[in-house]
């Protein structure tokens, strides 16, 4: 068929338009899909496994391998060693940042083992060093995240933390150093002028300046210290204390015969148990620590000394003496997503993991302010539940059991 000159050129126009087309079609769909090598189930841990040197484990007929691991055998290779059973959550939602934080792009690197923020801007504000020695539960609440805050806006130069060895709480912390000789003490009116609390620590909304650091990715890498877990078993931590509060005598404690039974619970159910109350010879500050007068070690000691999936932190501890008691109980609480704990430090410590933390309250500030349904579970995204009476610990601690959600990582 004859077409004129005119109807040839655009009849050109055309095929080479279509050919153009496909070609740019072609390479965009290329791009939507990555090579399979850049597959995030394709990712290998390169963490740093430190190297302890154990104690054969008291109770146990084997001995621990020569370094804790990181992985079972049985857990699938295409998964990273350290991620987490549950993610570590902002205010709102668990994957963004706050929107105070001045680069948000660094929150990304939550998931990461060792964030490393650039400098800051020059117009930001400048770098601060931080260093508190006020009780346990205000240093978690308020000052950690504080500090977490300021790395995340590359405006944080150094931590310093009081009595015992917190270096793995402040591992963000370019510079950290511990004040071995330092006495915690209760005046906390610096916290509320320093760090945005400005009602009170538990009356005030969470300030601005505030993001909790993911604790659970960087304490799993390290590796287990109970190496007689299996991952995936049922594993529970009950941490108690026994000390004097505000002048009176102890108040908030979980008592023997109730301890005896939630462990009993617990046992019987195939659970792996974990009793955690340093009392005086760990505490930082043995004036202000545990009393010795509950009962509870020779107790136990009695009932459960031959049970091979019991163990208090002292015994794990005795195990890897080369590491630090405070290292040794974040790493199980790590391993961990069921908690009982007793209002103060030990239950704002315990909700810093995920999971569930079941804490028993008597008094304090924190039932009267609103605090455990406004700042702790935001630590990590955790659930938290408040019992009052030893009745209703014990009918939490049966619903944990039945929900069948506390296994071991």
């Amino acid at each position: 068929m004859f077409l004129p000159r005119r109807a040839n050129r655009q009849l050109l126009l055309l095929l080479v338009f279509l050919s153009l087309e496909a070609t740019r079609l072609a390479a965009a769909s290329d791009e939507d899909s990555p090579p399979p090598h850049d597959s995030p189930s394709s990712e290998v841990s390169t963490a740093t496994v430190s190297e302890p040197d154990p104690k054969p484990d008291a109770g146990s007929d084997s001995k621990p391998d020569p370094e804790p691991d990181t992985r079972s055998d049985t857990e699938p290779a295409n998964e990273p060693a350290s991620k987490p059973a549950t993610e570590p959550a902002s205010a709102d939602n668990a994957s963004s940042c706050p929107s105070s934080v001045l680069r948000p792009w660094v929150c990304a690197c939550n998931s990461s083992l060792n964030p490393s923020p650039s400098p800051p801007p020059e117009d930001s504000m400048p770098a601060i060093d931080i260093s508190f020695k006020g009780e346990f539960g205000y240093e978690l609440i308020a000052v950690l995240p504080h500090a977490y805050w300021h790395f995340l806006n590359g405006t944080l130069r150094s931590t310093k933390s009081c009595g015992s060895s917190l270096s793995l709480l402040y591992y963000f912390s370019p510079a950290h150093a511990t004040d071995p000789n330092c006495k915690r003490s209760n005046d906390h009116n610096h916290v509320i002028k320093e760090y945005g609390f400005s009602k009170g620590l538990h009356f005030s909304d969470i300030p601005e300046n505030w993001h909790p650091p993911p604790l659970v990715y960087r304490t799993r890498e390290l590796g287990r210290v109970w190496l007689d877990v299996p991952i995936g078993a049922p594993l529970v931590m009950i941490s108690n204390k026994y000390e004097i509060e505000w002048a009176e005598p102890p108040a908030n404690f979980i008592d023997v015969p109730t301890l005896l039974t939630v462990i009993h619970e617990f046992l019987n159910k195939g659970y792996y148990v974990v009793y955690n109350r340093p009392g005086k010879s760990i505490k930082a500050d043995p004036e202000q620590g545990d009393r010795d007068d509950l009962g509870d070690h020779p107790r136990l000691a009695e009932e459960f000394g031959s049970e091979a999936r019991f163990r208090t932190m002292q015994q794990i501890h005795e195990v890897w003496p080369s590491l630090d008691f405070n290292e040794v109980q974040f790493r199980m609480m790590a391993r961990s997503s069921c908690f009982v704990s007793v209002q103060g430090g030990s239950s704002v410590l315990s909700s810093y993991w995920g999971g569930k933390n079941v804490i028993f309250y008597r008094k304090g500030w924190e039932g009267q302010g609103g605090a455990y349904e406004r700042i702790y579970h935001r630590m990590s995204g955790a659930k938290i539940e408040v019992t009052k009476t030893y009745e209703v610990l014990l009918e939490r601690v049966q619903e944990m059991i039945r929900e069948e959600r506390c296994k071991a990582v």
